[in-house]
């Protein structure tokens, strides 16, 4: 399967979700508490973005394009990808640290608007696991490559 789309849909599972997408897979504006059922396999990016997520747990280990959990009830990366080859967007929730993120983002991490102690950002920046621009409550933290 390509392109999956489930947006406005007000589910509350992704019990029958594709296991594979081509491209990205998309299941934002919904009612979503968990990323469990979403599909193992994303050669693009997955926007979950929107929803009621209060866990990672269930997403791919690794997608090919972005990763959008912006705007939900996240505490915790847990579960994350570790791997993004694009932009991580993790702006807009409840986060108190970085436990759980990426070790790789190929460009861009997006994690204003969240609870997150400017150590804990600083503390990741060093990892070097964003190649592009951390883009924190505390300014940009950026990569020189």
């Amino acid at each position: 399967m390509e392109i999956f789309f489930c947006n406005y849909n007000n589910l509350t599972s992704l019990k029958g979700s594709p296991t594979s997408v081509g491209e990205s897979f998309y299941c934002s504006y919904n009612k979503l508490t968990s990323l469990k059922g979403a599909p193992t396999l994303v050669d693009g990016g997955l926007y979950c973005d929107y929803n009621n997520l209060t866990s990672l747990e269930g997403a791919p280990t690794s997608v090919s394009k972005g990763f959008y959990c912006r705007n939900n009830k996240l505490s915790s990366l847990k579960g994350a990808p570790t791997s993004v080859n694009k932009d991580f967007h993790c702006h807009d929730n409840n986060l108190t640290s970085l436990e759980g993120a990426p070790t790789f983002v190929g460009e861009d991490f997006y994690c204003y608007n969240n609870n997150i102690p400017k150590e804990e950002i600083e503390r990741y920046f060093r990892t070097g696991a964003v190649r592009g621009t951390i883009y924190s409550d505390y300014g940009k933290y950026k990569n020189k490559r």
